[in-house]
């Protein structure tokens, strides 16, 4: 089962973001129940102890956490970790959303609490990430350096 859609939600009927929150209390899968029900029975609760068990999960299963905002060095130690050749990808399907608009501290707020135990463990899969770069020899990291340039100059320097 996926998410709900709610795009009529906001495209329809023209709420803001602090709007949403205030008057829907939309319950999607965290990535945190939907590792652990991955590998067990249904799990509907966040706690201390479902964010232990997907980090367990994480040690024991998964090969490699990538994180997005390292997508090219991602990319790179995959390359090395499986023996692929070099990835390279094209950027589609890219928004061109308004900066300016900025949701309201309550609104942050209400995700922060709703999400804590997925920022946490968002948090201990990028200091593992992090901690993994700074381990990596000099040539892949001067690899990534060289993906990172050709990437950039293929989408024009954005």
């Amino acid at each position: 089962m996926g998410r709900p859609d709610i795009r009529p939600l906001y495209e329809n009927e023209g709420l803001t973001l602090d709007k949403f929150v205030a008057e829907y209390d939309v319950q999607g899968k965290s990535q945190l129940l939907w590792i652990n029900h991955s590998f067990d029975e249904e799990i509907s609760e966040q706690s201390e102890n479902t964010l232990k068990q997907a980090i367990a999960r994480f040690e024991k299963h998964f090969s490699f956490v990538g994180i997005t905002e390292y997508f090219d060095e991602s990319l790179i130690i995959l390359k090395h970790l499986f023996g692929w050749k070099t990835p390279y990808y094209q950027r589609k399907n890219i928004g061109k959303y308004q900066k300016s608009i900025m949701p309201s501290k309550s609104s942050i707020d209400f995700f922060n609490r709703k999400n804590k135990f997925d920022i946490s463990l968002y948090s201990k899969a990028r200091k593992d990430f992090e901690n993994l770069l700074a381990l990596i020899p000099d040539d892949i990291r001067k690899e990534i350096a060289y993906f990172k340039a050709l990437s950039l100059s293929m989408r024009g320097g954005r």
